[in-house]
């Protein structure tokens, strides 16, 4: 017979079976251990962005082109003002040591929109900073130094040949905005062989060569001046 116990609940079966307590006890499952490796993704991008961070601002400090590029990518180009980029050539000038070639370099590379080889974008650039381009062009030097950067920019920075084809339009461009006159240019286009020229020879000649009929208009241009002056 089963005997069971009122007060403690426990019960035999048959007389010589198992005893078990009448409550049953809970069996903790154990936890299987991840072998799951700490993420450390987010504190590598982390380190990869001081990484860069100090790169540019070493370049910053170390190259006066990347440094006026930099902040000029930073500006809202639609609200820039001329007097806040002439401000930054005056501090990049001071901070660098650079001289009038090296000034005239700095704002042809940065301000002049020409790595896309659109002569329309480089047109537009020259429009939209044409007084600050005039500015170098005041002292003895600076128009020659000036074309001689417009020549590397139109021959070799653009990366192809719709700057050259268009080079006519562009030192149309530079003549009716006020920065190159037509006897600097006519003087240029008889220079082929220019001290601060930044082109080998063929290239200089190419480019005079697409230059001609513009640089033909100037030179009849100031004929009828000088016949009318008669």
């Amino acid at each position: 017979p089963n005997v069971c116990c009122k007060s403690c609940g426990w019960k035999q079966k048959g007389g010589g079976g198992r005893v078990t307590g009448g409550k049953k006890k809970k069996q903790k499952k154990r936890k299987k251990k991840k072998n799951k490796k700490p993420d450390i993704s987010e504190e590598k991008d982390n380190d990869d962005n001081d990484d860069n961070d100090d790169n540019i601002a070493q370049k910053i400090a170390n190259d006066p082109i990347f440094a006026f590029n930099h902040y000029l990518n930073n500006q809202q180009q639609e609200n820039i003002k001329e007097d806040d980029v002439m401000e930054k050539i005056k501090i990049l000038s001071i901070a660098h040591k650079l001289d009038r070639k090296e000034q005239i370099k700095l704002v042809m590379y940065c301000l002049l929109d020409y790595d896309k080889d659109d002569h329309k974008l480089l047109l537009k650039s020259i429009q939209k900073y044409s007084s600050i381009l005039e500015t170098f062009t005041l002292l003895n030097d600076d128009t020659p130094i000036l074309l001689s950067y417009m020549e590397q920019i139109i021959m070799q920075k653009s990366g192809g040949v719709n700057l050259v084809n268009h080079a006519y339009q562009i030192l149309h461009c530079l003549y009716d905005e006020d920065i190159v006159g037509e006897d600097e240019l006519i003087e240029w286009h008889q220079t082929v062989d220019n001290k601060h020229g930044l082109i080998s020879k063929q290239e200089a000649q190419q480019l005079r060569t697409k230059a001609h009929t513009f640089i033909k208009w100037l030179e009849e241009a100031e004929e009828d001046e000088d016949e009318d002056g008669d």
